[in-house]
């Protein structure tokens, strides 16, 4: 199911694309298909099966350490780090690398990337 909410962004994505250079922001159709990806991320997120960890779980205080850390560095750098950045910085002050983030969020790096600058309010372009 995963897969297929990916490849249908991707395609609404290029069809919000050809509509924008085609007819404008402010079109109909611009609007529609852009509400239609708007539907289909909400339901990808509806779908996500969220592991509890006990409160006092010494690992999802090390994730919870780990995650503050990353937000932090993305707002000092205004910039989300790579996966590359991300590990050295990890390493180097004893944060969880970026797999266990994913793991441990259940989310991909980019939607990990996307939950953060969410959280920080970033504005970001494409």
């Amino acid at each position: 199911m995963e897969k297929d909410i990916f490849k249908r962004i991707k395609k609404l994505r290029k069809k919000l694309n050809v509509s924008i250079k085609k007819n404008g922001l402010k079109a109909e159709e611009t609007k529609q298909i852009s509400h239609e990806i708007n539907t289909t991320i909400n339901e990808y997120y509806t779908s996500i099966k969220i592991t509890r960890y006990p409160e006092n779980s010494k690992m999802k205080k090390f994730y919870e350490q780990s995650y503050i850390a990353l937000k932090q560095l993305t707002s000092e750098q205004k910039k989300f780090p790579t996966t590359q950045e991300w590990n050295a910085h990890a390493k180097q002050r004893g944060y969880a690398m970026h797999i266990t983030l994913e793991y441990m969020s259940q989310l991909e790096w980019n939607y990990l990337q996307i939950r953060v600058e969410r959280e920080l309010k970033m504005e970001k372009f494409f």
